[in-house]
């Protein structure tokens, strides 16, 4: 299991408000990084000598997973620590998807100009009902196909919010408020910050034969796991590149592909193609050359008739001086 600490992670909070829509959609304070224990979500409502007055935080997180980008990305968690200054038996929250602290694999603090704008409502990237508790303990939530496949992007950014009345849009109707604190303080656990545990793997190669053999039948190329392969010789297709002068412009090189690695001697019979999908033989109609290695006398250097449906014949190999 790979595990990657968030990168920036922050809260987002209003102040208090009479009005709940505003509350809802107009941050006050940021913070960032900090050390210690924060009310990370809260929605709360309460009465004093303005009346009823309401207030939003929201916990923000940006991870970097530039190291596993297009890979597939399964058993996805998220941790976090919550303390026993949490409101008194916890409170449901949601995971929701955010395009706040940067984007892509750039990464900047929260602003309070995302407190809202930047929170996708309509994304939830929890499974079952996430819950924030009040002890003093790891809060490990499991995250959805969504995360998965965003986080295979390179980057993951998932706020959390308080579910009843943020999430829900909902004002409360009574005075109260669900409090989740958070703990990056040494007095509970050293240095800690949110943070991911996946299963990360590579998508592999699938594109192509090697000599011959289907791509099904391969398990490893030169020892390499077909997992660990993204390309063969750079070319996501088929076919191989192979350089050849000759014909009509003699001494110019043309890229030309083949079903067989050029290394490995490509002979008569052989047909040679105009693309690396080998849909459209090269139309020859001439005698070309090429670097061979299997030419190991004299100087490496193959020539062959290439007919105008890019088949090889009359290979030999030959001394070329430039």
């Amino acid at each position: 299991m790979a595990t990657v600490n968030a990168t920036k992670y922050g809260i987002i909070a209003s102040s208090f408000g009479t009005s709940f829509t505003t509350a809802r959609q107009t941050g006050n304070t940021a913070s960032n990084q900090g050390s210690g224990q924060f009310t990370a979500v809260l929605s709360e409502r309460s009465t004093g000598k303005n009346g009823v007055v309401y207030r939003i935080s929201r916990y923000f997180m940006a991870f970097d997973l530039s190291a596993y980008t297009g890979q597939t990305i399964t058993n996805l968690t998220l941790t976090f620590r919550s303390t026993t200054n949490t409101s008194s038996g916890g409170f449901e929250i949601k995971l929701l998807k955010h395009t706040a602290q940067g984007s892509g694999t750039t990464f900047v603090n929260a602003t309070t100009s995302e407190f809202y704008s930047d929170v996708d409502y309509s994304t939830s990237y929890g499974t079952g009902l996430p819950y924030f508790s009040d002890a003093n303990s790891d809060n490990t939530q499991t995250l959805s196909s969504g995360a998965m496949t965003d986080a295979s992007s390179g980057s993951l950014r998932v706020v959390l919010v308080q579910l009843d009345n943020d999430a829900n849009n909902s004002a409360p109707s009574s005075d109260g408020s669900d409090k989740g604190v958070i703990s990056t303080s040494s007095s509970i656990q050293s240095g800690f910050i949110p943070y991911l545990t996946f299963t990360a793997t590579p998508t592999g190669w699938g594109d192509g034969d090697v000599n011959g053999v289907l791509n099904d039948d391969i398990s490893n190329v030169n020892n390499v796991s077909k997992l660990s392969i993204k390309y063969v010789n750079n070319v996501n297709a088929p076919g191989f590149p192979l350089i050849i002068r000759g014909g009509s412009i003699t001494g110019t090189p043309q890229k030309v592909y083949t079903s067989v690695l050029p290394t490995y001697n490509i002979t008569n019979g052989d047909i040679v193609y105009e693309d690396a999908g080998l849909s459209s033989p090269f139309d020859g109609d001439d005698t070309f050359y090429w670097y061979s290695p299997a030419c190991d006398s004299p100087a490496f250097t193959a020539y062959a008739d290439i007919d105008n449906d890019g088949e090889l014949s009359s290979r030999f190999c030959v001394q070329v001086y430039k």
